[in-house]
């Protein structure tokens, strides 16, 4: 299975009751982490039929649903690095950074989901072959997330998409990791 991210929710707390906050999963063929697990994940992961994960990360105070989450801990292919301002995942074909806070080169990644205020900035200074918007304000809904994407896209030449609930991302089919296999993939 080509890594994928699956949005099960794309709200913020000034977005809740119409967006969920239920957070999203970075699916690779050996690991399911469940990243930011808000309010009504569990339910989330439930519909999704998904009945355990690998691992769970929490950034700042966004774990809400975390400790309701049934986590299997195998070992997985993902490597997590968290850092100030995100965390990186380093998949064994590219890999995808996670950006709620201030932006830094260790953040650069094939993929960055932005959960910050300030997209344009993110992207123009990371630089991705694919970024993804995500954890949307009322302002940025009212927007219309997938016109801000598209305008976003057009300032920055990178190719932007707006997450909703409910979005799987292929990551291969965007294009965003590399197509050729890794040695580690031979066991």
């Amino acid at each position: 299975m080509a890594a994928r991210l699956r949005f099960l929710g794309t709200g913020s707390a000034e977005t809740r009751g119409v967006l969920s906050e239920a957070g999203f999963l970075v699916e690779s063929d050996k690991s399911l982490i469940m990243v930011d697990p808000g309010p009504g994940a569990a339910q989330a992961l439930a519909a999704a039929k998904i009945l355990e994960v690998d691992r769970v990360v929490v950034t700042e105070s966004r774990g809400h649903d975390a400790s309701l989450l049934k986590v299997k801990k195998r070992p997985g292919n993902v490597e997590v690095v968290s850092l100030p301002g995100g965390v990186v995942f380093r998949l064994t074909d590219g890999r995808v950074s996670y950006v709620f806070g201030a932006v830094s080169k260790e953040l650069s990644a094939d993929v960055v989901v932005v959960a910050s205020g300030k997209p344009e900035v993110v992207i123009k200074k990371l630089r991705p072959r694919l970024a993804v918007l995500t954890h949307f304000s009322a302002s940025q809904l009212q927007a219309n997330p997938v016109y801000v994407a598209r305008e976003l896209q057009k300032k920055t030449g990178v190719q932007t998409i707006a997450a909703h609930d409910g979005l799987v991302v292929d990551l291969l089919a965007y294009g965003a990791v590399s197509e050729q296999k890794s040695l580690s993939k031979f066991e």
